[in-house]
């Protein structure tokens, strides 16, 4: 098993003992997949929580079941800011996008401002930008009042 993971001297520490523990080696994730900080580690982990809960509601065509969707898009644009680098951070705000557009289309219409210029603002590196762009474009293409 490896375990791949890059992040502050006290997580990095911690991933070690897991990885002794479980037989695992540790190894520098790609340059694109940006760790979050310990200030936003608990803040990550809650927007991939909601991107989960974004796809179940999306796949059982539960459309009063999501309560609090912009907020859930408001806090992935913040963490974005906040990790402007983070690939990962950008494919679950991407992700998101994709499943709201199939719950309620209308909130895509309200955030669309404000991700295209986040998208224009601070543009990931290399190839991730391209790939976030593409999956942003198709889903606030369905965003038209």
């Amino acid at each position: 098993m490896t375990v791949r993971w890059c992040a502050s001297a006290s997580l990095m520490a911690r991933a070690w003992r897991i990885a002794e523990h479980a037989g695992a080696t540790v190894k520098t994730p790609s340059r694109p997949y940006l760790t979050p900080t310990e200030v936003d580690l608990a803040d990550y982990l809650l927007r991939l929580e909601q991107l989960l809960t974004l796809r179940c509601a999306a796949m059982d065509g539960l459309k009063d079941f999501i309560h609090g969707a912009r907020e859930i898009i408001q806090g992935e644009i913040e963490l974005c800011l906040r990790a402007p680098k983070s690939a990962n951070a950008r494919v679950i705000l991407a992700q998101s996008l994709y499943y709201l557009g199939k719950i309620d289309p209308s909130i895509l219409y309200e955030v669309a401002a404000r991700v295209r210029l986040l998208q224009r603002e601070q543009p990931l590196n290399g190839d991730a930008q391209e790939a976030v762009d593409v999956s942003i474009t198709d889903s606030l293409r369905s965003s038209s009042p």
